[in-house]
C-alpha cells in the first residue's frame, strides 16, 4: 500500500465512522429518547472529528496529509 491508498483508506474510516455516529445517533433517539439531547450537545455521535477547531482528531490529521506517494 502507497501513502496515497493509506489516505484514502482513511477517508473511508472516516466515512464508516460517520455512518457508525449517525446509526448510534438513531439507537439513542429510538430506545432512549431521554438521553438524546444532552448527548447531541455533547457531540457523542461525532466519532473522529471535532467542531473545536484545536482538537486532534483523526478528520484533521487526514485533511493534513499531503497527497504525494
Amino acid at each position: 500500500m502507497n501513502k496515497q491508498e493509506a489516505k484514502n483508506r482513511l477517508e473511508d474510516i472516516l466515512a464508516e465512522l460517520d455512518e457508525l455516529g449517525r446509526e448510534a445517533q438513531r439507537l439513542v433517539a429510538d430506545h432512549f429518547p431521554e438521553e438524546i439531547d444532552q448527548a447531541l450537545a455533547y457531540g457523542v455521535f461525532t466519532f473522529g472529528s471535532s467542531c473545536n477547531p484545536y482538537d486532534t482528531t483523526l478528520a484533521k490529521l487526514v485533511d493534513d496529509l499531503g497527497s504525494d506517494d
